[in-house]
């Protein structure tokens, strides 16, 4: 129970929860879909189904703000590529999260006049310049990584070929050195 209350005081907690039921109810529809003594349940499902996609679409309303918020703390990074994707990408992913609430408050009605079919492919462009922008920034970071492990692999052969030309110096000199190192 206290896995429970603690994964729904979660923002991604709740989200699961509500995107776990919105996918039961729409396998169970598409399962009863041709019971005819089925329609009410079948009818219910689609109405949970679309409750929770609303659900989701409200928790996601304060995400333009943390994108935001993850958009400046980024800009203090250091290393110039790693400032620039994680910059870019958390603030393709705010827009993406603006035009998303708002093709939200068009669909719960609060909002008229908005051009559906615009803003889903502005959030779209959006979300695939997120995407694109992190993965350049995981490129980049794998990149180093495999850099930092052949400077690595270069050091330790170098030492073993010193410890190898004087083992006696290097036995009092490493702890716990032997042979079986080399």
């Amino acid at each position: 129970m206290d896995f429970v209350v603690k994964l729904t005081n979660q923002s991604q907690g709740r989200d699961r929860v509500f995107r776990a039921t919105q996918y039961t109810c729409a396998l169970s529809v598409y399962l009863l879909r041709n019971s005819s003594n089925k329609k009410e349940l079948v009818s219910k499902l689609r109405s949970l189904e679309s409750h929770m996609s609303g659900g989701r679409k409200l928790f996601r309303l304060g995400n333009t703000l943390h994108a935001i918020d993850a958009a400046k703390r980024t800009v203090r990074i250091a290393d110039p590529v790693l400032c620039l994707s994680l910059t870019a990408a958390n603030l393709s992913r705010s827009l993406y999260f603006l035009c998303d609430n708002l093709l939200w408050l068009r669909n719960v009605g609060l909002l008229r006049d908005v051009d559906k079919e615009r803003w889903s492919l502005h959030a779209s462009r959006c979300y695939f310049f997120s995407l694109l922008m992190s993965l350049i920034r995981d490129s980049y970071v794998i990149g180093q990584l495999m850099v930092q492990k052949a400077r690595d692999k270069g050091f330790r052969r170098r030492m073993n070929a010193h410890l190898e030309e004087s083992a006696e110096i290097a036995s009092c000199c490493s702890p716990g050195y032997t042979q079986e190192y080399l």
